[in-house]
């Protein structure tokens, strides 16, 4: 397997990998529907600001290539309220025929190497509640829990 860093000026590989993203099927939401919406807006946003993002995915291809991705994460860097550089994963995907190799680490290693390097202080991931294998890899890892949202449907 390789691990391969996709330059967010790389337009068209972004745009695969984007579109590849938003279509994989969420264990947690069964209701979650592809938008090529999304893709296009989440290529304009990266395009047009300057904010540092990370994109790595995992291939068997020597070459980057989304006809062979087994995994794959991209993260961006923010500032929190006392102006803390920190690295956010924004997600993070591993195809069902891979897990179980250790993969997750791999990628994850990556991005805290990358955040380092962009000054980084601390990496942050958030997931959703039903995501138990994400929760899962978060609870064995130096990440630790910091808030929780609670929320209310307040429309029915």
């Amino acid at each position: 397997m390789f691990l391969h860093k996709i330059e967010p000026s790389n337009t068209e590989m972004l745009r695969r990998i984007l579109t590849l993203h938003d279509q994989m099927p969420l264990e947690w939401d069964h209701t979650h529907q592809p938008s090529q919406k999304f893709t296009e807006t989440l290529l304009q946003q990266i395009q047009t600001t300057e904010i540092p993002r990370g994109f790595w995915i995992l291939s068997a291809a020597a070459v980057p290539s989304t006809d062979s991705v087994a995994g794959l994460l991209w993260a961006s860097i923010k500032k929190d309220r006392a102006e803390h550089v920190y690295a956010s994963i924004n997600s993070l995907w591993i195809h069902p025929e891979h897990r179980r190799q250790n993969f997750t680490p791999l990628l994850t290693k990556a991005c805290t190497l990358w955040a380092r390097e962009q000054g980084a202080r601390y990496l942050s991931c958030t997931t959703h509640f039903n995501n138990a294998r994400m929760r899962n890899f978060l609870e064995k890892t130096s990440l630790k829990p910091v808030m929780l949202e609670f929320r209310s449907d307040i429309l029915t």
